[in-house]
């Protein structure tokens, strides 16, 4: 009966097969590495941004919101510039009713 397992590839093997076999290895633990270091890098940004959506969706007013986000630190929803792109779309759409888009509601 014929041995199939790794041990028995490694031993028998030239130095391609070993070679090979090193270098999946090495990708492998690559990208595991990747793979953990970007869901650690989502989980952070997912706390940081839980922050500053609940801070801007709790202001009084969009100004009070914007300077509640101020754009300081490293986080996406500390940037303010979606929510004024957001802001400028909406107030597009109110000053243009009688164009082509006077029948589309403004939430689309």
């Amino acid at each position: 009966m014929q041995n199939y397992g790794i041990a028995h590839v490694w031993a028998q093997g030239d130095f391609v097969t070993r070679g090979i076999a090193l270098a999946l290895v090495i990708m492998s633990v690559l990208s595991w590495t990747v793979i953990v270091v970007k869901a650690w890098n989502v989980v952070r940004l997912k706390r940081l941004t839980k922050n500053a959506e609940q801070a801007f969706w709790h202001s009084d007013d969009f100004s009070d919101g914007i300077k509640k986000l101020g754009g300081q630190s490293s986080s996406p929803a500390d940037n303010p510039f979606l929510a004024l792109a957001g802001q400028e779309a909406a107030d597009h759409h109110h000053q243009t009713q009688p164009h082509l888009h006077d029948r589309m509601d403004v939430s689309d």
